[in-house]
């Protein structure tokens, strides 16, 4: 937890001076979009299309306009609103409601339900809803076909902050370090496709 904690404030002092654009927080001037979904923020995207499986539609809060999937006998579901979330994402109840962590489960239990027995209504999946295959799968994917194009989106639309952050890496300054990349895991995805 230390090197998560310390990795988090040096990345959070390194987009002061990279520049925001380089957060997946950021909001777009214009959305993203992946097939027929669209987001202000690449963590909406994250967040939006993370599938839950959930015993019993009936208890979930009507107000969350979750989308459902089938898969297998088992119901999926994902919270595509927090993708309309333009500003403050951080700070919305959807992210707190989304965001992984133990610290958020009562407002899980609360939005997504319990049961009788008081057991959870809903368990994590590690899936998310692919938006071009419109069927579940697994991280690694996600990232390759979804996050990664549209961090491309995003570096492309900000080409200056790139130049510069370029320009600093030439100097050995603003450097990615270790502890920044296990605390903000996109971290290497930025590095990857800033690689020219």
């Amino acid at each position: 937890m230390l090197v998560a904690t310390r990795g988090h404030g040096e990345y959070c002092r390194w987009l002061d001076v990279a520049g925001r654009c380089f957060s997946p927080l950021h909001p777009c001037v214009m959305p993203l979009r992946a097939g027929p979904w669209w987001s202000w923020t690449i963590e909406g995207f994250y967040q939006g299309l993370k599938l839950f499986a959930i015993l019993d539609v009936s208890l979930i809060d009507r107000g969350l306009g979750v989308e459902t999937v089938a898969v297998d006998g088992t119901t999926l579901v994902h919270v595509p609103a927090i993708m309309d979330v333009h500003t403050n994402l951080r700070c919305h109840d959807l992210f707190r409601l989304l965001k992984s962590g133990h610290k958020y489960d009562s407002r899980r239990n609360r939005c997504l339900g319990r049961l009788r027995n008081g057991g959870r209504n809903w368990a994590w999946t590690n899936t998310w809803r692919h938006p071009l295959l419109d069927i579940p799968v697994g991280r690694d994917q996600f990232r390759t076909d979804v996050l990664l194009p549209v961090w491309r989106e995003v570096l492309s639309r900000h080409a200056f902050e790139v130049s510069r952050l370029r320009a600093l890496w030439a100097e050995d300054r603003a450097t990615i370090s270790d502890d920044m990349r296990k605390a903000h895991h996109h971290l290497s995805d930025v590095e990857r496709l800033m690689d020219p």
